[in-house]
């Protein structure tokens, strides 16, 4: 297989805080909203420090993030040749082996399954593919070393859980 890059993690613009959520609310609902915990990470409306540029600077746009895994794929006349999560290889035959690592291939699909936020490229192009959310680049950074990347997902905010899960101290 051949090495892909790692993928750098990349941060929110916004400064975010844990809060607690209903234990019942947590027990029935989520799962499906995949909290491991009876709380949620969401945003506060402070701007993280060294992030000013995402709303300031001219140069920074904003792209749709679409839904899935850290999953980088090489492809070459339209065969899958190198599969990495991260910086760790999957052998390909693993995703269509019932006892492989199906969790990629299964996270792509629950990625086409959520219904919150058509993403409007998708949408234009005829597909029902979900936005996870936006990321934010500006090259004029990347050029000078500088952090060029962030991201908002629509999980950061209360409204994601707010129908299915009652947020405590917001």
């Amino acid at each position: 297989m051949i090495e892909l890059s790692d993928f750098p993690k990349l941060h929110c613009p916004f400064v975010r805080r844990t809060y607690e959520v209903d234990k019942d609310d947590w027990r029935k609902h989520g799962r499906e909203l995949q909290l491991r915990k009876p709380e949620v990470y969401l945003v506060t409306p402070e701007i993280n420090p060294g992030y000013e540029w995402v709303f300031d600077d001219p140069d920074t746009i904003a792209v749709e993030k679409l839904d899935g895994n850290n999953v980088k794929l090489l492809t070459e006349n339209g065969r899958l040749i190198s599969l990495y999560n991260r910086k760790n290889p999957i052998d390909p035959l693993d995703l269509f082996i019932s006892k492989g690592r199906t969790a990629i291939i299964e996270g792509v699909f629950r990625a086409v399954a959520k219904e919150y936020l058509i993403s409007r490229f998708a949408a234009k192009m005829g597909n029902k593919i979900m936005a996870e959310g936006l990321v934010f680049y500006n090259l004029k950074r990347k050029e000078q070393n500088k952090v060029y990347r962030a991201k908002l997902r629509r999980d950061m905010y209360d409204w994601f859980y707010s129908d299915r899960i009652e947020i405590r101290e917001f």
